[in-house]
């Protein structure tokens, strides 16, 4: 993703396919929103900006960041998760992005922490099963 095609989705807001951070202090909702975007038609979760659109910077060593987000693709959901990552700097505060591409359906869908994550608007939500109740009230009879 190019510099203006990333300024561009931050200027736009959060949206069903984009998620802003301001870093990856929060890894869990990181994780959570990731998870979401493998289990639907993919996503991009920019870090350094935060939800009022203003580009704040990552305070964290880029290379960290970087090597973290890698890793956390690789091994933090219940299978790698395929996208692309990258960097860039805007008036000297440093950006990173993940985008995530849509996977193809398969048996087993995405989870984080034991747990499946979707999007729904702006928001990612557990889904609700047909009682009503999310997956993790679920008891064992049903």
């Amino acid at each position: 993703m190019n510099r203006e095609a990333l300024l561009a989705r931050i200027a736009a807001g959060e949206n069903d396919r984009t998620e802003l951070k301001r870093g990856l202090a929060d890894l869990r909702g990181v994780g959570r929103t990731l998870c979401a975007f493998a289990n639907g038609t993919g996503g991009l979760v920019v870090l350094g900006a935060d939800d009022s659109r203003r580009i704040v910077g990552v305070a964290e060593d880029p290379e960290r960041v970087q090597e973290r987000l890698t890793g956390f693709l690789q091994s933090g959901l219940n299978r790698p998760v395929t996208a692309e990552c990258g960097r860039v700097e805007v008036d000297g505060k440093p950006l990173h992005w993940v985008e995530v591409h849509r996977h193809q359906r398969g048996y087993e869908p995405f989870s984080y922490d034991g747990r499946f994550w979707l999007r729904r608007g702006r928001a990612t939500v557990e889904p609700l099963h047909r009682s009503g109740r999310n997956s993790s009230t679920r008891s064992a009879s049903c």
